[in-house]
């Protein structure tokens, strides 16, 4: 299969003019992998993320889960995810915050549970305006209708009592010109 054959992940809602709304997310397979996800352990999760070589996002493409395997574990930990997209002439992240928003924040709360974090914090450009609205819309939506298996995605990252490992805060925050 050449490379332009090869099937679209990442980017696969990016064909839909309304791909950043919770309809087309949820109509697309939108939080299937966070359902699965929390039917497992967050042990198995970080495996799974490990065994499938998932790569990271930066300019390095490290692998995800080597990078998760060697989180010190502590009471209090924090996953913080860098969208200020500083590196010259790309716009890999500038694209999949203004396109595909629910993915982003599902990818977060994957990460979180796997992780066990206190807290996650999304962090954007303060030029991301559309993008930054979008995030934050996605972050504010409540109850999913039921659908995601989670019951608050603003208020908690997990239905979890408060104070429990994985039971952490999403915020977004918005930074401030980069130049």
């Amino acid at each position: 299969m050449a490379m332009l054959d090869s099937p679209r992940i990442v980017s696969s809602r990016a064909q839909y003019a309304d791909s950043y709304t919770l309809t087309r997310y949820l109509e697309t397979g939108g939080y299937v992998a966070l359902r699965k996800a929390l039917t497992m352990f967050p042990e198995a999760v970080a495996a799974e993320v490990d065994a499938a070589s998932l790569l990271g996002r930066g300019g390095a493409g490290f692998p995800a889960g080597r990078k998760w395997s060697m989180l010190r574990k502590a009471p209090v930990s924090y996953l913080v995810v860098n969208g200020d997209e500083s590196e010259p002439a790309t716009f890999k992240d500038h694209f999949l915050v203004e396109r595909d928003p629910y993915q982003l924040v599902e990818g977060v709360i994957i990460a979180a549970y796997a992780l066990q974090v206190s807290q996650a914090f999304i962090y954007l450009r303060g030029e991301f305006a559309l993008g930054l609205e979008r995030v934050q819309q996605a972050v504010q939506r409540r109850l999913l209708r039921g659908r995601a298996g989670i019951k608050d995605l603003r208020l908690g990252l997990l239905d979890r009592p408060r104070g429990a490992p994985g039971s952490g805060r999403l915020h977004l925050r918005r930074g401030d010109r980069a130049h």
